[in-house]
């Protein structure tokens, strides 16, 4: 969730690149371990270091850096699974974001009892709720609890940790990012139909 987008080259120095050129995305996380094969001394010198850079896409050569930044949003778009989940995830934290403090707070009670419930027990209130049929327009506790169900226990932790900071942040600063996440959910599945 803290991960930060990098691109290369970077987006302000794309016009000054020499043509052809290749534009690619990564985003920032946890470092790799370095692989057991990267230890053999037949290779050459920086194979295999460990690397917080993860490639998300990459263009081809291009021409041009508009036709750069045209070939990576294709790119992107292209993996309509990571679309809609990134989509799916920002409707998550603008549906969260809007809440009140007090029904965040009650979000957040709810979600730190799900982190204690065991494996077994979660299964079976996912096919319960499945079963009805949980969307867009039921009440919000049902929504997060479904979409924590979803999940598995990294990211049911990733979320209660957005949870806790957006009632660190206040309600009012709290809003401006459900407006950004609705804006960018939005955004992302235009592109997504458009494409």
């Amino acid at each position: 969730m803290t991960n930060s987008l990098i691109f290369s080259p970077p987006l302000e120095d794309l016009e000054t690149q020499q043509a052809p050129l290749t534009l690619s995305l990564y985003v920032k996380g946890p470092t790799s371990p370095v692989p057991a094969e990267a230890y053999n001394k037949d290779l050459p010198i920086g194979t295999g270091r460990p690397t917080s850079r993860h490639l998300l896409a990459a263009t081809p050569l291009s021409a041009s850096p508009q036709l750069a930044r045209q070939f990576l949003a294709v790119a992107l778009l292209d993996d309509w699974n990571m679309i809609n989940r990134i989509y799916a995830e920002y409707n998550f934290l603008s549906s969260v974001y809007s809440a009140p403090n007090d029904e965040l707070a009650s979000l957040q009670r709810g979600m730190r009892t799900m982190l204690q419930v065991d494996d077994a027990e979660l299964l079976s209130r996912y096919y319960q709720m499945r079963e009805v049929g949980i969307g867009e327009r039921d009440e919000l506790g049902c929504r997060v609890e479904m979409f924590m169900l979803e999940a598995d226990g990294e990211e049911r932790g990733q979320w209660m940790e957005s949870v806790d900071v957006g009632i660190g942040m206040g309600e009012e600063k709290r809003r401006e990012w459900a407006r950004n996440y609705a804006d960018a959910g939005r955004f992302l599945r235009r592109a997504m139909l458009g494409y």
